[in-house]
């Protein structure tokens, strides 16, 4: 997990103040966490008092191979 920090564009209209990044296996098991009931608890927490936007993305694993789900 990475989180916090200065975020700056340099490219585009994304004007985001705060990120962070979650790892994962597989695009299929971010999914899984996505749909799971802590994560629907953390959503309803927050709803109201924060925006946020979430994404999902391939990535490569330390010996750059795509991870594949």
């Amino acid at each position: 997990m990475i989180r916090g920090g200065k975020v700056e564009t340099l490219e585009g209209n994304w004007r985001a103040s705060r990120m962070v990044v979650l790892h994962f296996d597989s695009v299929d098991k971010a999914k899984e966490w996505y749909a799971s009931y802590e994560w629907k608890m953390a959503v309803q927490a927050r709803q109201g008092v924060s925006v946020s936007n979430v994404i999902v993305c391939e990535g490569l694993d330390a010996y750059g191979v795509l991870v594949q789900t």
